[in-house]
């Protein structure tokens, strides 16, 4: 067998042929969730070939500035994991454009009941209400929180591209808050095509819509809910603003002692300046949802957007080092090395700190919540 090796560009990533992420809401497409959305009217097509063509050629596309930006401050990217695990046999698929997309992420909207921090209107309508109703004075990251004009519904848009597939291996369906959506399990009713569902969700709703989930779980090979938990108490209920932490933790309890075997718990944490504060609590809470919940999986991620809550802004990260890179040793616990290359790079900013905390007391007036102390730690 010739070493395919030799023939794969080293900056080939096949989460760009495997992934297709859609937003219809704001005309979006990506392949892969860390890349640079496309703007397209009609059809993508032809920029997301243009992207593959790239990456086959050499060329470090600037769409994955996400990995690129780690790879060569000399870190682990998410890039590097899907090579780790591709199955060179399959590259001359890739080489000739070939794969459909084995992983399709649809947008269901904007509509969401929380208003995180490092969010912005176009995943909040209360980002988005608050944003119209008095911009906030952020210097740094306008980009970030700008306000866009957006489709009254993209239902009809997702399923009509959906049903054009004969089989999705994977759906991911995002929001917004996707189980806020009235329409979610109408729309789900309506495609018989997909083999495993994901959710990703903050998971703020009712008893009613975990008991549908579960039900509905039987449909598919299987079903894995992204929970988005990014710290515990009040730094979470600060972070992801609208959180209630005791009806949150009930849910979760209330999900495993009721989820049938086809189901995963993802938790999903972003650790930023402001959410690393929590590392601690929320270590031991997912050992405790592991132990009580062996599917469980725990997915880090880094805050890149907006810079004010980045890494650039914590003022003392070499508290963190250690406890971010002992999380590799957890065997449940994904994209810990990457995290923690990030930590490592990072160099701090004052100006940007500046911004942030009158970010952060802006936030607290409007929203007439506590600014957690921890955020203003010194090194110990």
């Amino acid at each position: 067998m010739p070493n395919l090796l030799l023939k794969i560009p080293n900056t080939f990533c096949p989460a760009k042929w495997d992934e297709l992420h859609l937003n219809y809401n704001y005309k979006w497409a990506y392949g892969c969730c860390k890349a640079t959305p496309i703007v397209f009217v009609d059809d993508w097509r032809e920029q997301l070939d243009q992207q593959k063509q790239n990456l086959l050629n050499g060329v470090q596309d600037p769409s994955c500035d996400y990995c690129w930006k780690v790879e060569n401050n000399g870190g682990v990217s998410d890039r590097h994991g899907y090579i780790k695990n591709f199955d060179q046999t399959l590259f001359p698929e890739y080489l000739e454009n070939l794969r459909e997309p084995s992983t399709i992420e649809v947008n269901l909207g904007n509509e969401c009941n929380f208003q995180c921090t490092y969010c912005s209107p176009q995943f909040s309508s209360k980002w988005d209400t608050d944003m119209r109703s008095k911009p906030y004075k952020i210097k740094s990251d306008m980009g970030h929180f700008r306000l866009n004009s957006k489709q009254a519904d993209n239902i009809e848009s997702n399923l009509t591209f959906l049903n054009k597939y004969q089989s999705i291996d994977v759906l991911n369906i995002l929001g917004g808050e996707p189980l806020q959506n009235k329409r979610l399990f109408k729309m789900l009713d309506d495609i018989d095509n997909v083999k495993n569902l994901h959710i990703t969700t903050n998971f703020s709703c009712k008893k009613e819509t975990i008991d549908q989930i579960i039900e509905r779980s039987q449909r598919y090979d299987s079903v894995r809910l992204g929970i988005s938990l990014d710290a515990t108490g009040k730094i979470a209920e600060f972070t992801r603003y609208g959180m209630n932490w005791a009806n949150m933790i009930d849910n979760i309890e209330y999900l495993i002692s009721h989820a049938g075997k086809n189901i995963e718990i993802r938790i999903l944490t972003l650790l930023s300046s402001l959410t690393i504060h929590g590392i601690d609590n929320l270590t031991i809470l997912m050992k405790e949802i592991h132990g009580a919940y062996p599917n469980t999986t725990w997915r880090l991620s880094y805050c890149v957007s907006p810079k004010i809550q980045s890494f650039k802004t914590l003022i003392n990260k070499e508290k963190y080092l250690n406890k971010v890179k002992e999380l590799g040793n957890l065997p449940f616990v994904l994209n810990s090395e990457s995290v923690y290359n990030e930590l490592l790079a990072s160099e701090y900013d004052n100006e940007l700190r500046k911004e942030l905390d009158k970010f952060l007391n802006e936030f607290s007036q409007r929203k007439q919540i506590e600014i957690p102390k921890e955020f203003y730690a010194q090194t110990e």
